[in-house]
């Protein structure tokens, strides 16, 4: 945006040495914004009937995100909306420019919904950012769901999804989002037996998983899992065992109902023909009861 500019013509009717104040008028300009895009202010003595175009630029960016826009001028006390003159000097004038300063916001939004906002403001006044739709849904089984604000705003109020802030300077506002995955877990036992898979729910991205409920018993994974994705795979600290039932005499007895505890498990079955049981997913070094019925 270029600076200002006072153009002079001067007319014929007079052209020698100016020795007297008859012939003298004045230019006052106040706040002016001169060459180098500062304001400045400045009184030009010009001889009576000389023509002056003065152009104006309806806004100066001042840098950091800073600019100012005129509002207007005030000629001799008169309110004009215009950015170019050209009076002659026929008498003194004293314009007054008038300028609003104006702050810029940006918004950053992934989904689009609130970086209209951005844009130029004026100094000291209210902006009301709200978002829409607090939930997104993406293909996939993936979701965005808002989780709040951040900004470098030094006045405003967060209140769900509506921030309230005060234009008082240049303003950054991010509108925070965390991706979820409706996350299916596949699992597999520590020597590789398939168990089965489990449906986690929405899942936030990065969350890491240390243990999983399967018939309402919590089995620790083999390894910590970070969910990534909406199909996940991991190994459980568990293995199937079955266990054979003997009698007094260590020989099996088929056909016989037992109870297994295993930790805070229990299962009631039946022994097949060989006084087997049947299989039971039991952690790692854990120790297991069997009880006749």
């Amino acid at each position: 945006m270029a600076p200002g500019t006072v153009g002079i013509t001067v007319g014929s009717e007079y052209a020698g040495p100016l020795i007297n104040a008859d012939y003298l008028a004045f230019l006052i300009l106040n706040d002016y914004p001169a060459n180098n895009q500062s304001i400045v202010s400045a009184v030009l003595p010009l001889p009576m009937g000389s023509r002056v175009t003065i152009t104006t630029p309806r806004s100066i960016y001042l840098g950091n995100n800073t600019m100012l826009r005129l509002m207007g001028l005030l000629i001799n006390g008169i309110y004009m909306n215009t950015t170019e003159l050209s009076p002659t000097m026929n008498q003194s004038y004293v314009i007054n420019y008038l300028w609003g300063r104006y702050y810029r916001l940006e918004v950053i939004d992934i989904t689009n919904q609130t970086i209209s906002l951005g844009g130029w403001y004026s100094a000291d006044s209210i902006v009301n950012i709200t978002v829409p739709r607090t939930i997104i849904y993406l293909s996939n089984e993936t979701r965005l769901v808002f989780t709040g604000f951040a900004t470098n705003a030094t006045h405003y109020v967060a209140t769900n999804n509506t921030l309230i802030l005060l234009m008082d300077g240049p303003i950054t506002v991010i509108i925070k989002w965390a991706r979820e995955y409706n996350a299916s877990l596949t699992l597999y036992t520590i020597n590789g037996v398939y168990v089965g898979t489990e449906y986690l729910g929405w899942v936030e991205y990065g969350e890491t998983i240390t243990n999983v409920s399967i018939n309402d018993f919590v089995y620790e994974l083999k390894t910590p899992l970070t969910i990534n994705g909406v199909n996940n795979t991991a190994i459980l600290n568990a293995t199937y065992r079955e266990f054979t039932v003997k009698d007094i005499l260590g020989l099996p007895e088929p056909f016989t109902q037992v109870i297994i505890r295993c930790g805070g498990q229990e299962l009631s079955g039946v022994t097949n023909a060989y006084g087997v049981t049947q299989e039971l997913l039991v952690p790692l070094n854990t120790e297991c009861i069997i009880e006749r019925q």
